[in-house]
């Protein structure tokens, strides 16, 4: 399994579409290729969305997404008044405890 599905010259390039609505003739030949494909990527997504979210997680990996998740979730009503949160260790977020 490759860890991508654009190179970075495909990236750039649709990057560079999305600013100026130019199209060349490699946008031209990607962007076909991207029609052509995207109900197989698309599968293929859906695919490896499914069986990683029944993977098992290591707790490694459970922290770092706590951490995330705090991270998007909009402060507390009591964090909001004023009430301020303990800063914790780097040990404590790594293990939990100190």
């Amino acid at each position: 399994m490759r860890a991508y599905i654009l190179t970075e010259t495909e990236r750039r390039l649709l990057e560079r579409y999305l600013e100026t609505k130019v199209k060349t003739g490699n946008l031209i030949v990607l962007l076909h290729r991207i029609r052509k494909n995207l109900p197989k990527l698309k599968e293929d997504i859906d695919l490896v969305s499914r069986a990683s979210a029944r993977a098992p997680v290591k707790e490694k990996e459970k922290r770092r997404r706590a951490r995330e998740q705090e991270k998007k979730e909009p402060p507390k009503e009591e964090e909001s008044k004023g009430e301020q949160k303990k800063e914790l260790t780097w040990h404590e977020l790594i293990y939990g405890t100190k």
